[in-house]
């Protein structure tokens, strides 16, 4: 038989098994196509920490992590008796209370396509979705590090020549809380890697003596810190923000301090919401008016530097949390508001109402935002949705700072004519369901898992700020 007939041969095989035969919707097929075209894109989740054991199965479980309490050491004489310390440990709930998923329909006419057009067509752009979401969940814990350890540099005033001081102050940082120095990584966004690229001290061959590294855009391990740039790192731009511009009047301000004389003109500040100092953040824990312009505001965390009477204060816009009933603690679906004067952006932080608890934003519509995990706390109508300034936030951290949790939902019942496939790789499992949709005349197909996701040590995490 000629190479020609026996190619044909080969081709009308192929058809008949991949053509209008199901065979081409079997799920475990599915499944190692999801994982292959999963690592493409999956940066920060691979970095936290991920070892919990994997019977959880059901939305609302949850997974308990400790932290061990801190000793300290003492001094003994040959007839001192020695004094033992009680052991405790903190209990730290990760909770499986969110649900992503991603699902779409292949219509009866598109199913005579073979499986690597389907693949191309479909699912790797449901899966890139996935995975970007689970990295924007990841990435947005940088704000829970915002006032514990601390961060380095300052909102809009990173460029190529300050990048060493910048990153140095949040090693600094990490080394005041304690942090262990190895293990530390860097999530910084693609106009921060820019301006790293350009600094030929940081990134020349010659200095770094590793070519590859720079030939793959890998930015390697700098002044401690394993470098990676990931998009799903939070970056806002100053125009898409609204703000006001006041003047601090206050002649000596020092580090530390928290009490700030600010001259309005007319215009109240709001407690809650959030400022700009010297390109650093700050929220507003009380304010004086009188006649109705503030004239002084209490901010936490204390004064990272040193500020000058007339230096310019930046205050930033805040919506609102728009329904009756408001919402429970542990909400984790969209959240609708209203009343603001710019839509918010994804990767903006924010507060509710007057409470300290940082969320980020990871997805966003006109009505509606979508946040890093579940509510904490319950918030209720018209609470103020009190926004971050803008800016390049990159998030350094050690493995052990946040837990990410990630299990497959159990398959359909037998005989439910649903078909259904499970597969866990690297850590990241999903559930890949085929049902058949006889209104809209094509299967539907559904990829989707359980995740909790938790900061379970603010002291191994900083914020390089830019």
């Amino acid at each position: 038989m000629s190479n020609a007939i026996m190619e044909r041969a080969s081709r009308r095989r192929a058809r008949r098994v991949f053509g209008n035969d199901n065979a081409a919707f079997i799920p475990e097929i599915w499944a190692r196509y999801t994982v292959a075209i999963l690592e493409k894109y999956m940066v920060a989740g691979k970095l936290v920490h991920r070892d919990f054991e994997n019977e959880i199965k059901q939305f609302g479980d949850t997974v308990n992590t400790r932290r061990p309490s801190s000793f300290t050491w003492d001094r003994k004489d040959d007839d001192d008796d020695i004094v033992t310390q009680d052991v405790s440990a903190t209990n730290i709930p990760v909770v499986l209370n969110m649900h992503p998923y991603c699902s779409f329909i292949i219509k009866d006419g598109e199913a005579s396509l073979s499986m690597e057009k389907l693949v191309e067509r479909h699912l790797d752009g449901a899966v890139k979705a996935m995975a970007e979401g689970i990295d924007s969940c990841v990435t947005g814990q940088y704000a829970q590090f915002l006032a514990t350890a601390g961060c380095g540099g300052r909102l809009g005033g990173l460029t190529t020549t300050n990048y060493q001081q910048y990153l140095t102050e949040v090693g600094l940082a990490l080394d005041n809380a304690n942090c262990p120095v190895d293990g530390r990584n860097l999530l910084v966004t693609p106009q921060v890697k820019a301006l790293f690229l350009q600094n030929q001290t940081l990134v020349g061959a010659d200095q770094r003596g590793k070519l590859t590294a720079l030939e793959k855009a890998d930015l390697g391990m700098i002044y401690g810190f394993q470098h990676y740039m990931t998009q799903s790192m939070h970056s806002v731009a100053a125009a898409d923000v609204a703000a006001s511009d006041f003047l601090v009047n206050t002649s000596s301000l020092q580090a530390g301090d928290t009490v700030i004389a600010v001259d309005t003109g007319s215009a109240a500040l709001v407690t809650g919401t959030w400022i700009k100092l010297l390109g650093k953040p700050y929220r507003i824990t009380a304010h004086t008016e009188t006649l109705g312009a503030t004239t002084e505001i209490t901010v936490t965390p204390g004064l990272r530097d040193v500020v000058a009477n007339n230096t310019a204060l930046t205050a930033y816009d805040f919506c609102e949390v728009n329904l009756a009933a408001g919402y429970a603690a542990g909400w984790s679906k969209a959240i609708v508001y209203d009343g603001a004067t710019i839509l918010p952006k994804v990767g903006q932080a924010l507060t509710f109402g007057t409470t300290a608890t940082l969320y980020t934003i990871v997805q966003v519509n006109a009505t509606k935002i979508w946040l890093d995990r579940g509510l904490e706390t319950a918030i209720a109508d018209d609470d103020n949705i009190n926004l971050l300034p803008p800016g390049e936030y990159n998030m350094a951290f050690r493995r052990d700072a946040i837990a990410l949790v990630c299990r497959t939902l159990e398959p359909p019942r037998e005989g439910s004519g649903a078909l259904a496939a499970t597969l866990t790789h690297a850590g990241y499992p999903f559930r890949i369901v085929i049902a058949y949709d006889y209104k809209k005349q094509g299967h539907a197909v559904t990829i989707d898992n359980l995740m909790g996701i938790k900061t379970i040590d603010t002291n191994q995490g900083a914020v390089l700020l830019g």
